[in-house]
Order: C-alpha cells, then sequence, then structure tokens
C-alpha cells in the first residue's frame, strides 16, 4: 500500500480530483473507497464481480470510474426490465444493444447478461476511458464492440 495515501479518505472529491481521477488505480484504493464511502470493500462491483475478481481478471480502471461505472445492481435491473419488454415484442429477431456513453461499458455488460444472443456496440469519446474499456471487455470476452467516438458523429452510424 503506499503509505501517504493509506491515511487519506478515498472518496468522491478526492477520486475526482485533477490529480487522481485519470490515474490507473490498484486493487487495494478501490477496496479503500468501497471502504470509505460505503463500508463494503466489494462496493464497486464490475461485471458481475466483486473488485478482487475484476481485478484477477486483468480488469483494471481509472479513479474516476468507480464512481463514474453504472454498478452491476442498476445495470441487473435495468437489463431485465430491457428484456421484459423487448420479449414481448421480439419475435425471435437478433437484437443490438446501444450505449450511447459507454464509459467502462458495465452497463451495457449487465443489459447484455439480460438478453443471451444480443450483441452490444458502445461509444466512448475519451481515449483513455476508450482504451482501458477495450482492454477490459477483451478480457470478458463480452459481446461488445466498443467505438471510439461519438454516437452523434454522423460517421458512426450503425
Amino acid at each position: 500500500m503506499a503509505g501517504d495515501l493509506s491515511n487519506r479518505k478515498f472518496d468522491r472529491d478526492f477520486l475526482l480530483s485533477p490529480e487522481k481521477r485519470n490515474q490507473l488505480i490498484e486493487l487495494w484504493e478501490v477496496e479503500k473507497y468501497g471502504r470509505d464511502c460505503f463500508g463494503n470493500p466489494d462496493h464497486v462491483r464490475l461485471y458481475g464481480m466483486r473488485p478482487q475478481e475484476w481485478y484477477e481478471r486483468g480488469v483494471r480502471i481509472l479513479a474516476r470510474t468507480c464512481l463514474e461505472a453504472v454498478k452491476d445492481p442498476l445495470s441487473s435491473k435495468i437489463g431485465a426490465d430491457i428484456a421484459e419488454a423487448v420479449g414481448r415484442s421480439r419475435g425471435g429477431q437478433p437484437l443490438g444493444v446501444v450505449d450511447p456513453f459507454a464509459g467502462s461499458c458495465n452497463g451495457l455488460y449487465g443489459i447484455l447478461r439480460h438478453l443471451p444472443g444480443a450483441k452490444g456496440i458502445g461509444f466512448e469519446v475519451e481515449p483513455a476511458v476508450f482504451d482501458l474499456t477495450r482492454r477490459n471487455i477483451a478480457h470478458l470476452n463480452a459481446p461488445i464492440e466498443l467505438v471510439l467516438a461519438s454516437y452523434k458523429d454522423p460517421a458512426t452510424r450503425i
């Protein structure tokens, strides 16, 4: 553990601060944020896993992602609601899900878990977030195509 940071509170202000927000963070820092702010070192559940599990799989995140990522419980609820809605009208057609603000793709990943056979496409405009997320979803073998562009860009028509 980094001695000078171990006594610092890992909260929203610190993780979004200019000196920390775009830094890769270690597992102990993710767990410290969860403990400091929620009393739970496993608070940052991503891709259906506790922090130790996703970290062991090679998933890495920026400090800001601890706050910005759609957490598993919410993405699962959204996915269940979408599955229920499209289940009534889908008629066996292949399904694609678009996330215009992909970030970590955890929201998209959680939705796709409820839609077997569906594919996702996510748009991300920040190169650092795009690079990390692309590597993370490759570690997960997720059916997601990530595009470095704004969903508004006419060249990214899907």
